[in-house]
């Protein structure tokens, strides 16, 4: 049975995935150096992600974008002709867009950015740096308590899906831009700062200020809402492509369908069980369109796992098959040599039997249970392949051998003998059939020699 445990390792191998990174390895972010600031105007953020294992690159056209994440910093130039729906298609694709202080490309979203900034109040008039705090709870603000901007713009006319994630209180709308809290202007709490919202399979992020991560990226808890934002509107793009590989495995789950058969396998268990995770891998992608990545995530990586073990015991019952069909071929072999095998034969049809309740069991995902039938059936074949050795060792003996040619020769010198006695007896019984006498008319008559 090593052969065996060398194909299973064999199969296991091939069909395995290696899992995706749970950090930022493999998902590549993008700053848009057309319509905003490219990567070099944020050293200490593009360091951070680095750190974390994105890709990070600079694009100066939105055709053909391939990202995880789009950054746009800050306003640079307009969007052309069809560029609002290209970036609309991106985030409809399951990417995700960060938008921070382009009042153009938050339009196009639904959201609006004030055209005057706000100020926290210090003492009685002075401009300070305004604090934003959590507005609710969500997982762009895990670890955050307050994230500091520096004259910061409101966002208006939200959406129904818009969620309001950073809000400032006891600000002012500096109206004629001298850093004073003047006569005329009013004190305003629950100043929208910062906001997110599913769309369609991706997701998007609008914050009013660069400043958090510009001159105040120093503060702890920007660098930490930065990195929980990019994480938050990654999570399609993961799903996305935990999908994808799930979907991979699964294929590869089927495509041995063909080795299942070449070892006389039951190809309809393969076929049945690989229906049933497509199913599985349907409902996780349409939580995905639903903007429900995280839940997909959850039933992905649990996918994942069922699809890991239908494929290590699919190979051991494989590897079973495969052994099966080459003790049949070396019990054809000891057929030939003229050994009774009869025995083995009844007991190779209960080997069988059992394969086919452990592919039973297999197809039910019961692996508890196949794996105790599978290696029932691996004890069984190696007590009949041990029996087998012993019944051809014992032929390959010279007196076995020599006392088998003896009873070969009996056998023939015995049919010998019946034959010439037979031949004999008819010799002796000879009966010669003589014609009816002339003129009598009476029946023949029998004369015996």
């Amino acid at each position: 049975m090593k052969r065996a445990t060398l194909l299973v390792l064999t199969i296991a191998a091939s069909l395995a995935l290696p899992p995706l990174s749970s950090a930022g390895e493999g998902f590549a972010l993008a700053f848009d150096a057309k319509h905003g600031f490219d990567s070099s105007n944020f050293p200490k953020l593009v360091s951070t992600l680095v750190a974390a294992g994105f890709q990070v690159k600079d694009i100066n056209s939105l055709e053909g974008l391939e990202c995880d994440v789009l950054l746009i910093m800050g306003y640079k130039a307009p969007l052309s002709e069809g560029e609002a729906g290209e970036l609309e298609d991106l985030v409809m694709s399951g990417k995700g867009l960060l938008i921070i202080d382009n009042p153009q490309i938050a339009h196009v979203f639904g959201v609006e950015l004030s055209e005057t900034e706000y100020c926290g109040l210090l003492g009685a008039s002075l401009c300070m740096d305004v604090l934003g705090v959590p507005a609710t709870e969500h997982p762009v603000l895990e670890n955050v308590r307050r994230v500091s901007f520096r004259r910061p713009k409101k966002l208006l006319n939200l959406t129904e899906s818009s969620i309001v994630v950073l809000k400032a209180d006891k600000v002012f709308e500096d109206r004629n831009a001298n850093y004073r809290f003047d006569k005329g202007e009013s004190l305003e709490y629950g100043v929208p700062l910062a906001v997110v919202m599913p769309y369609s399979s991706g997701r998007l992020a609008v914050v009013s200020s660069m400043s958090f991560i510009k001159e105040l990226i120093e503060h702890e808890n920007n660098t930490i809402f930065m990195m929980n934002l990019i994480w938050w509107l990654s999570k399609p793009s993961e799903a996305l492509k935990r999908a994808k590989a799930v979907e991979s495995m699964i294929e590869e789950l089927l495509a041995s369908k063909k080795s299942v058969r070449d070892v006389g396998g039951d190809v309809n268990s393969v076929e049945h069980l690989t229906s049933s995770l497509n199913s599985s891998l349907s409902a996780a992608l349409l939580l995905i369109s639903e903007g429900e990545a995280e839940k997909a995530i959850e039933q992905l990586e649990k996918l994942e796992e069922r699809v890991e073990k239908a494929s290590f015991f699919l190979a051991k019952l494989i590897s079973l098959d495969s052994s099966i069909a080459l003790f049949e071929s070396e019990l054809l072999r000891a057929e030939s040599l003229g050994l009774n095998t009869s025995s083995l034969k009844e007991d190779l049809m209960k080997l069988k039997e059992l394969r086919n309740e452990a592919y039973g069991n297999w197809r039910e995902e019961d692996y508890d249970k196949a794996s105790e039938v599978i290696d029932k059936g691996i004890r069984m074949l190696e007590e009949l392949e041990s029996r087998l050795k012993s019944m051809i060792e014992e032929y390959e003996k010279p007196e076995y051998r020599r006392k088998l040619v003896l009873a070969g020769i009996f056998a023939i010198l015995a049919v010998i003998v019946v034959v010439y006695l037979i031949r004999s007896r008819r010799e002796e019984v000879e009966v010669v059939l003589r014609p009816a006498d002339e003129g009598t008319g009476g029946p023949p008559s029998y004369e015996g020699r």
